[in-house]
């Protein structure tokens, strides 16, 4: 009796493992996409031009570039720019400007 030739197509929990981490990256896909479009619709992200001297939404305290600096600094109260840690070495751009 001959033996009967074995299957080389993946098993079916194979092929539902498959499906499902396909679908589950489709929808992380999807809900980032979601994500940014909100974001990108209150003026959050996809400006042409940012100027540094922008207040982002919140104030500037809330921002989290002002957030490490406070954290650099010891917390509390924002030291004087010459003051803080990073400061510009001498003879490089002036820090009043």
């Amino acid at each position: 009796m001959a033996k009967a030739a074995k299957s080389r197509a993946p098993s079916a929990a194979l092929a539902k493992k498959r499906a499902l981490k396909e679908k589950t990256a489709r929808d992380s896909r999807k809900k980032a996409e979601a994500v940014e479009a909100n974001f990108r619709k209150s003026g959050g992200y996809g400006r042409a031009v940012v100027s540094p001297w922008d207040v982002p939404p919140g104030g500037i305290e809330n921002s989290p570039a002002y957030k490490k600096v406070v954290a650099r600094c010891g917390g509390g109260r924002l030291p004087a720019p010459k003051d803080r840690a990073g400061a510009p070495l001498k003879g490089g751009f002036p820090v009043d400007k």
